[in-house]
């Protein structure tokens, strides 16, 4: 008799509220870091935009879809609140910033959705190489 293997618990294996409260949390610690740095020295929007991408890719490829548009959704908000023009509203004056804010949005849409279509298709394969063996 052969003893099972353990498989350790790890962060990639939370259940969908715990996991949509992660990529908020990280969409939350890129949005602080940016402010920080925003106050030292000037960031132009292209780079915050490109910045707060990254907690949308990390959270689709780590937990999936629902996880990656909660942090998709969290970093607009927050490129809007803080870093388009009046700053600390909702509001948007300049239709330039209106096209990148929808830019943002549906790219960080459709990051979500591909890293989610990748991880998807490997556990698959993975399920598929254990069938086989």
């Amino acid at each position: 008799m052969t003893p099972r293997p353990v498989r350790p618990r790890q962060i990639a294996n939370l259940p969908p509220p715990a996991a949509s409260l992660f990529a908020l949390a990280l969409s939350a610690a890129t949005t602080g870091a940016l402010i920080g740095l925003s106050r030292l020295q000037g960031i132009n929007k292209t780079t915050i935009a490109l910045t707060l991408m990254l907690p949308v890719g990390i959270s689709a490829t780590v937990w999936g879809l629902a996880a990656g548009i909660v942090a998709a959704t969290a970093s607009f908000l927050a490129f809007n609140y803080f870093f388009i023009l009046p700053l600390h509203t909702l509001v948007v004056h300049d239709s330039q910033d209106l096209v990148i804010l929808a830019a943002f949005l549906f790219v960080a849409v459709t990051i979500s959705e591909l890293a989610a279509r990748v991880k998807r298709n490997l556990e698959a394969a993975q399920a598929h190489e254990r069938e086989a063996v």
